[in-house]
Formats: C-alpha cells, sequence, structure tokens
C-alpha cells in the first residue's frame, strides 16, 4: 500500500467513525511502517485554515454542507472563538433578515394589522438576534460538551465549540427555508374572511405538516455536520460523538417534559396530595367520631361519647378553607356515657370547594355529669362533601 493508499484508507475509516488511534492500530498490524502511517495519519490538512480563508463565504457554506469531512480538516487549525463566532453570528444574522422580509411579505396579503404586527415582531427578533449571536453557541457548546466529557472526551471545550458552532449554522439554513415555504404556501393559498375581525386571517390549510418535515431534514442534517466534527477533533468514534452530542439534551428534554406532566398532573388533580391522602375524622380523647357528612349547609358528625361518664357538649363550632361563614352549634347536647348521637352544625361552605379534600378543626366545649369544669377539645375532620 503506497502513501497515497494509505491516506485513502484512512480518509474511507474516519467516514465511517473509526477513531485515529483505531485506524494507527489496524494499519499497524497490517505490517505497514509506523513512520508511513504516522505521516499519512497527522499530515496537515490538504484544504489548509489559510485557504479556506481565501475562499469566500459561499464556498465556505458549501463545503460546510455538502463535505463536512473535508470543511472540518480545513479548519482544524483554527485556535481562536472569534472568526468561529464571527462567522456564525454573521450569517445568522443575514438570514434573520432574509426570514423577516418574507415574513412582512407574507404579513401584507392579510391587511394593515397584521402588517403592522409582523413589521414589531421582526423588528424586536432581530435585536434579540443581534445580542442572542454572540451567547447561544457558547451555550449549546457548554451543554453538548458535558455529554463529550461523559463519553470520553479530552481535547478540551474549544474543540467541542468549533464543530457545534459551525453545524449550527446549517439549522439556521434550514430555518430560513422553512420560512421561504411557508410564506409562498401562504401566499399562494386563499385566505378565510372572519366576520368579527377587519382583516383577513390564516390560510386555509395549515403548513404544520411541511414545517415538520423540513425541521426533521434539518436536525438530521445538523447534527450529521457537528457529529463528524466532534470524533474528528475529540479522536472519538461517530457513535460515540453521537451519543455524547444527544446526552444532555435529551435528559433536558426529559425533565422539561417530567415538569410539565407534573404541572398538568397537579392541576387536574392526579398528584394533589389531597387526592392520596385517606379522608379521617379524629378527636385526641373523649369523643369518637364514627362518621361524618359535608355539605354547603351543614357538617354532621356521628360522635360516640368515650369519657367513661356522661357528658353534656355546650357548644361544638368547625372552621376551615371551605367555611364562608359561621360554623357552630351551641344547642346543649346531652350524651351517656358509651352512647352516640349526629351532631350536627349549621354551616356555610362553598359549594365548589367541598367536592375535594379539605380540612376542617372542629372545637367542642363540654362538661362531665360529676364536675362544674368547662372543657375543650379539639379535633380534626379531613374529608370531602357533596
Amino acid at each position: 500500500m503506497s502513501d497515497e493508499r494509505i491516506s485513502d484508507y484512512i480518509d474511507s475509516q474516519r467516514e465511517r467513525g473509526k477513531s485515529d488511534n483505531e485506524i494507527r492500530q489496524s494499519l499497524l498490524k497490517a505490517g505497514w511502517d509506523v513512520n508511513d502511517v504516522d505521516s499519512s495519519l497527522f499530515r496537515k490538512p490538504e484544504t489548509s485554515t489559510a485557504k479556506l480563508g481565501a475562499l469566500g463565504p459561499v464556498d465556505k457554506l458549501k463545503l460546510l454542507f455538502f463535505s463536512p469531512t473535508a470543511f472540518f480538516r480545513s479548519v482544524a487549525d483554527e485556535k481562536n472563538y472569534f472568526p468561529i463566532l464571527l462567522f456564525f453570528a454573521v450569517t445568522a444574522i443575514i438570514l434573520s433578515v432574509v426570514q423577516s422580509v418574507f415574513s412582512i411579505i407574507a404579513a401584507i396579503k392579510y391587511g394593515a394589522i397584521m402588517l403592522a404586527i409582523s413589521f414589531g415582531v421582526t423588528v424586536f427578533t432581530l435585536i434579540v438576534t443581534a445580542v442572542f449571536v454572540w451567547i447561544a453557541p457558547f451555550i449549546g457548546a457548554g451543554i453538548t460538551h458535558l455529554g463529550i466529557l461523559i463519553v470520553g472526551g479530552k481535547n478540551g471545550y474549544f474543540n467541542t465549540f468549533k464543530p457545534v458552532t459551525y453545524s449550527s449554522i446549517i439549522g439556521l439554513f434550514y430555518a430560513l427555508l422553512n420560512s421561504i415555504v411557508s410564506t409562498t404556501y401562504a401566499l399562494m393559498m386563499p385566505a378565510i374572511t372572519v366576520p368579527t375581525a377587519t382583516y383577513q386571517t390564516i390560510p386555509a390549510f395549515s403548513i404544520m405538516g411541511i414545517s415538520i418535515v423540513i425541521g426533521i431534514i434539518g436536525f438530521i442534517h445538523t447534527l450529521y455536520v457537528e457529529v463528524t466534527g466532534i470524533s474528528m477533533f475529540h479522536n472519538m468514534s461517530k457513535g460515540r460523538a453521537l451519543v455524547g452530542a444527544l446526552l444532555i439534551p435529551l435528559i433536558i428534554v426529559a425533565a422539561v417534559i417530567g415538569l410539565v406532566f407534573v404541572a398538568f398532573a397537579s392541576y387536574f388533580g392526579v398528584l394533589n396530595p389531597n387526592g392520596t391522602i385517606p379522608e379521617k375524622c379524629v378527636f385526641p380523647t373523649m369523643l369518637t367520631c364514627q362518621d361524618y357528612q359535608i355539605t354547603p349547609t351543614s357538617i354532621s358528625l356521628t360522635l360516640m361519647n368515650g369519657a367513661g361518664k356522661d357528658m353534656t357538649i355546650n357548644s361544638i363550632s368547625a372552621y376551615g378553607e371551605a367555611v364562608i361563614g359561621g360554623c357552630i352549634n351551641d344547642a346543649p347536647i346531652q350524651m351517656s356515657a358509651g352512647s352516640s348521637k349526629i351532631v350536627t352544625i349549621p354551616c356555610s361552605l362553598d359549594p365548589a370547594k367541598i367536592t375535594s379534600k379539605k380540612k376542617y378543626t372542629i372545637n367542642a366545649v363540654y362538661v362531665l355529669s360529676d364536675g362544674t369544669v368547662t372543657h375543650s377539645l379539639t379535633g380534626e375532620l379531613f374529608a370531602k362533601g357533596g
């Protein structure tokens, strides 16, 4: 195998996701001279950084889009953040302007109000874009780099920043394509006039399907370019690079989905503690609550005298979250030892609130038959009514 054949073999193996170390070991095991292998494996890229710098922006983008391996080899000598960031920022701002123009053109069809709204949104978007393009690459690369570290990447943050930032440009072009297709579709389709509105509304047919298809293609293309660069600069297989690139984003997406699920479940009562905590009606001593009933106008308790002596309940009251007005029964209630009696407390309760479990504090003032001292006893009712 000549030096040229070694180089061709190295290129083919890199395309398949093999790391440089794996390729080197394979060649050495096949009996090739270590100097020939190393000189071919670690040669300077054929397209040097200087040569790439001489290329126009369009040629750079073409190389990035259609030959990512060659592109990343050509920028292997880049050591500074600013040229990479500048190329990304300028591209992003230009594409944002073009996208905004298409949005305004589409809005013209739907009247002055929609045009004014579109123009305001466009100005705001351009301002945000002009600021965010200098920050977003560092955030995106930082998230990705955490995953790369987990799968064994050891070549530093910069070697993640470079492929992540360059590959993000791919996604920007697909976003523009989505905007152009959506605008063209909107201009071709008839609009529906809403009787209560003074302007025309959205096209009769949804473009969501087209947007989803373009978005999926753009994601796959962007991810492929990103993984290609990460694999090269971190000297790892494309499989490991793919896992590292997706690991943290997938964890974040899973966490967000989990939080949304918890929020919805809590809102609809699925995870509401009141839905799982059993109902109860208890007093610490003397009285035993055997049953209860809650209505918008009263709280009824079936109480048993467990004091071992006759007692007179002089008054019994209740208060809680669902109570609107006073809840009190101050008519004396005679209870012999061991007997049970239904005690009704007239109340004004919120009908909407009593349909779910609520806590009520019950306060009973009583006196035993063999004494004259008045005692106070506090119990708790946790239940729902109807």
